[in-house]
């Protein structure tokens, strides 16, 4: 992606899992934004594995679930 695609993007949410094939390629995306000048947010959780967030209810109530889903609805209230 050229650069002037980045710098035109709006404010960012990046949530990456240490237990996920894409951490990587998150975290890499989350800095060129930052090096375009992008406001982001990168929210890293040690525990995290692919997909944890849609485990919020019973009986797959995880706690990393439910942390995450809360980060990400946490900075949606604060940012738009």
């Amino acid at each position: 992606v050229e650069q002037e695609v980045l710098e035109a993007l709006p404010k960012t949410y990046i949530l990456t899992c240490e237990h996920d094939v894409l951490r990587d390629d998150g975290i890499m995306y989350a800095k060129r934004l930052e090096s375009a000048g992008v406001n982001v947010t990168l929210d890293h959780f040690e525990d995290g594995f692919h997909g944890c967030m849609i485990f919020t209810s019973w009986p797959t109530n995880f706690s990393v679930g439910i942390r995450t889903r809360n980060s990400y609805i946490k900075w949606l209230d604060q940012n738009l």
